[in-house]
């Protein structure tokens, strides 16, 4: 549940707008006139300027940049219509380019290079939350971090350069175990090269393994949504920003109160109780509630 208090008001009540108060600055009421405060946007006052920022990335010719997406992302937060975002996460991943010859090149929505920029989604799962849209809010999640395009960037920016890492690692671990076989005289160098070379790979694959397993089995991050039993690891960990993005959709939308949670209910509550179950999470797992361990 939402508080319907805001920082705006709170500042406002202290400005001197209580009428309680016995005495007011002459100077500040005359600049009070002169500049009232503006009010906030309400959804739909900006639809022209929507509707023409729209048709201006999806025209033929425009190539929409990751700049480009993050300014209408922008806008569309500053107007309080976060309604027009996911088309635009599809648009992003979706819109053929012209070629050099003047044809349209379809690309592949998966491809890592179509991956909707992280800053824009975030940006856009934010305006949603902010302004109550729960639809829109799962939809943003679907076109950006639940895509297949995401998962893919997300394993060439962070595990890709790990595995070529662990590929080279061997030869480094070699050139480390004849350097340490030199500092002895007791058995052949090429044997003492090889228990070197033993005892370096050992402890090497024994430290990233339990660092492996530590950083996929890690769920101290996770409040209300949780992975079903049985999920492997590296579906954890390629997919954590989609589960994150529904955990944040959850405590927005849920009670704050830890003693009331697991007791919400509605149409957008079942919504989302579905739509975490179809992506193989859980919603409040009893088990892992306060009181049920």
């Amino acid at each position: 549940m939402k508080d319907s208090s805001s920082p705006t008001s709170a500042i406002l009540s202290l400005s001197g707008e209580d009428k309680t108060s016995s005495r007011k600055s002459p100077a500040v009421a005359s600049v009070r006139k002169l500049n009232p405060v503006p009010a906030k946007p309400n959804p739909g006052d900006f639809e022209d300027l929507t509707e023409l920022a729209y048709r201006i990335i999806s025209h033929p010719n425009v190539f929409i940049t990751p700049s480009i997406l993050e300014s209408f992302v922008t806008l569309q937060s500053i107007t309080r219509d976060p309604a027009p975002i996911p088309a635009a996460f599809s648009l992003y991943s979706t819109k053929p380019t012209l070629s050099s010859s003047g044809r349209e090149k379809k690309p592949n929505p998966s491809a890592a290079k179509n991956s909707i920029p992280e800053r824009a989604a975030l940006a856009g799962l934010e305006s949603a939350i902010d302004n109550g849209d729960i639809y829109t809010a799962l939809d943003i999640i679907d076109t950006s971090y639940g895509a297949p395009a995401f998962r893919r960037s997300k394993f060439i920016r962070k595990a890709l350069p790990f595995c070529v890492t662990a590929t080279a690692a061997p030869i480094a671990l070699w050139i480390a175990a004849d350097k340490m076989a030199w500092w002895q005289d007791t058995v052949d160098h090429s044997m003492a090269t090889n228990y070197a070379f033993l005892g370096l790979s050992t402890y090497t694959a024994v430290t990233v393994s339990l660092g492996l397993v530590a950083l996929t089995t890690s769920n101290d991050q996770m409040v209300r949504v949780t992975w079903v039993p049985g999920t492997p690891l590296r579906e954890r960990w390629i997919r954590e920003e989609e589960r994150a993005a529904l955990d944040a959709v959850a405590m927005a939308w849920g009670f704050a109160d830890k003693n009331k949670q697991g007791l919400e209910e509605g149409e957008e509550w079942e919504l989302l109780r579905e739509v975490v179950g179809r992506k193989g999470m859980i919603l409040d797992n009893p088990v892992l509630m306060d009181g049920m361990q």
